[in-house]
């Protein structure tokens, strides 16, 4: 078994020998495991039986301050199928923002390498829908899109998905 696994301090070179086959076979002697929830993770890991993704557009702001019927239904769920939520539930929203052309009107901290494309030049560093030729590039909006996901076992996700529908709904 894995020190980390048995929370005891690994050193360095301990560390450094972690490389695939000592962790796949350290998650095969998992799957035999007494620990229920081990096993569960460690057979899905190397079945490859990921978590699957559910769409929860709608559900509102994941958080403290969420409306926590839809995911307290969820959560009862999985227990009821004899899961346990605080490992086979995630809840995720990720952002993505696509280019934002050069704004000059925009203090210049907003200006950053994350929502701007910056290029070094012999004068000095510039945005680069700011350089001559290439003005088409402000037709690329900034738009942020924000998705967000229940991620569950697979073979739940029908559950699952019913849940979030009726929720959304309303």
């Amino acid at each position: 078994m894995l020190r980390f696994l048995r929370q005891e301090e690994l050193a360095l070179d301990g560390f450094l020998m972690l490389d695939d086959a000592v962790s796949l076979s350290h998650f095969a002697q998992c799957q035999d495991h007494g620990d229920q929830v081990l096993a569960d993770l460690s057979q899905r890991f190397l079945g490859r039986r990921g978590f699957k993704p559910v769409s929860a557009q709608g559900l509102g702001d994941f958080g403290p301050r969420r409306s926590h019927q839809p995911y307290e239904r969820i959560q009862d769920t999985l227990t009821q199928l004899g899961l346990d939520p605080r490992y086979c539930f995630r809840e995720s929203a990720p952002i993505a923002q696509t280019y934002d052309y050069y704004h000059p009107e925009r203090a210049t901290e907003e200006q950053t390498a994350t929502t701007s494309t910056l290029v070094e030049r012999d004068d000095g560093i510039r945005e680069i829908s700011s350089l001559p030729g290439m003005e088409r590039l402000k037709a690329v909006t900034g738009r942020v899109e924000r998705q967000q996901f229940c991620y569950v076992p697979e073979e739940h996700w029908d559950s699952v998905r019913g849940i979030v529908e009726d929720a959304v709904r309303g």
